[in-house]
């Protein structure tokens, strides 16, 4: 061994001119305060790995854990998908086997033409025309295609005409989200009635945090996470629907009272004409995206801003991809020859968004536009506001309409909403010495 590191040594040394004639290897003992302080630098060392490798495991099981708890989610996402799609598939051959001659002859033109067959029937020059929400959309189709064949019509609730359908249908969702926030905040102006939140978000929360536990328990085994979403629907769409909605609500967190919830649901058996004439009349107006993945990406952005409906708007539709009867193309609407129409929309309409309206406005230019200002009911003329029924009214009877303003994107007469409703006995909140309502009306007199 010494003779091996002898070697060696020479081996270093030789190029600066030292030779090595003796290696002698000794015992070294360092004082006792510098092997503790060399001890316990080994010690902190030995537990600072060992901390290192501890946290490491337990960062890679807590990872292990989430990708777990990950795939398991995008799995079970799929698997509902996939059972949507598969539903959806099946509700549409179901239609085509029992109806398949009938659904080719259902689109609004349709209607249209049907309407103008049952005027030629009556022996009636002209008719006169009231259309809400959908049938704001017959109602510009009969009079691009039979202009002179109308006397007067009233549209309220306007469908664009550039979103039918599938683009209208996204609108709607973000739309419903805001009202819902909207109706959130009236449930907290009135804690002393509800007592489910003193702000809008507090009620918010609320609602989605029973909404999930719904998913585990179900109210009464009947109302699920789908049909909580669709009770709140109707104060999306109503002013008159808030109170009894809010009822239902407060009555199920304070009492359990899942029967509130029913009665608001319905009880079956339920009648399923209405979901399937909408879904005749929609996916054969036009031809709806037959990319799911578009479908994905399209409502995946809008969730993500508006969550409350807009899954289950897209699932209400979804049976349009598979549906049997050929899809047509959709008239170009133009009311140029229509001699006069009085058009109706509230400002947050969420089921027929204003922009509706104003493109009906600009496409019948002898239109005239009523708007209910900052209102969030749907089809709500003729609900006992002056303002705008008596225009109607007078309208109907002598065929004379209110100045038409110059512009587009505006309405021509500006009506209160139809009035948010106010709790027997309740205790409004107010804003220092002016009540909520009071800034609503000073609000619109601006």
């Amino acid at each position: 061994m010494l003779q091996t590191s002898r070697r060696l040594l020479d081996e270093v040394t030789e190029r600066w001119g030292v030779k090595i004639t003796s290696v002698e290897i000794r015992e070294i003992v360092p004082p006792r305060d510098i092997q503790d302080a060399m001890n316990r630098q080994m010690s902190a060392e030995r537990n600072r790995r060992a901390n290192i490798t501890e946290s490491e495991g337990t960062r890679q099981a807590t990872i292990n854990v989430a990708e777990g708890d990950k795939q398991s989610n995008i799995l079970r996402a799929e698997g509902e998908r996939q059972s949507q799609i598969l539903r959806a598939e099946g509700y549409a051959n179901a239609c085509d086997r029992a109806q398949h001659e009938l659904l080719a002859h259902l689109k609004t033109v349709d209607s249209a033409r049907d309407m103008d067959s049952i005027r030629k029937a009556l022996g009636a020059p002209q008719i006169s025309y009231y259309g809400y929400s959908y049938g704001t959309y017959i109602g510009q189709v009969y009079g691009t295609l039979f202009p002179d064949r109308l006397r007067r019509m009233v549209l309220d609730s306007n469908v664009h005409q550039k979103w039918v359908w599938y683009e209208g249908n996204l609108e709607q969702s973000l739309a419903f989200d805001r009202n819902l926030k909207i109706f959130f905040d009236w449930v907290a102006r009135y804690d002393t009635v509800y007592d489910l939140g003193t702000t809008g978000p507090d009620v918010e929360r609320l609602f989605y945090s029973e909404q999930a536990e719904l998913l585990a328990q179900p109210a009464g085994g009947i109302i699920g996470p789908d049909e909580w979403t669709d009770l709140f629907a109707r104060a999306a769409y109503f002013v008159d629907g808030w109170q009894v909605v809010a009822d239902a609500f407060a009555s199920w967190v304070h009492d359990g009272d899942w029967q509130a919830l029913q009665d608001l649901y319905g009880h079956p058996p339920f009648n399923d004409n209405g979901y399937a004439i909408y879904l005749a009349v929609l996916c054969t107006d036009v031809q709806w995206p037959l990319d799911w993945d578009k479908w994905r990406r399209d409502n995946w952005r809008i969730y993500f801003k508006a969550p409350y409906a807009t899954w289950g708007n897209a699932w209400g539709n979804a049976p349009c991809v598979f549906w049997g009867a050929e899809a047509g193309t959709p008239v170009r609407v133009d009311g140029r020859r229509v001699r006069s129409a009085l058009l109706i929309n509230e400002t947050l309409d969420a089921a027929t968004p204003i922009e509706g309206a104003f493109e009906a406005r600009r496409l019948f230019p002898n239109s005239v536009l009523i708007e209910g200002v900052g209102g969030t009911t749907h089809s709500g003329s003729l609900s006992g506001v002056a303002c705008t029924d008596d225009r109607i009214v007078a309208y109907l009877k002598t065929g004379d309409l209110p100045a038409r303003r110059p512009g587009n994107n505006r309405s021509d007469v500006q009506c209160p909403p139809v009035p948010q409703p106010v709790p027997a006995d309740a205790q409004q909140r107010t804003i220092g010495t002016t009540s909520v309502a009071d800034l609503h009306r000073e609000s619109f007199r601006r």
